[in-house]
């Protein structure tokens, strides 16, 4: 999907936060 999981994460995270 995306680059790596550690960009899946950081995504995730700013998701959550807005």
């Amino acid at each position: 999907m995306f680059e790596t999981d550690g960009t899946l994460s950081v995504m995730k995270k700013d998701f959550n936060k807005q």
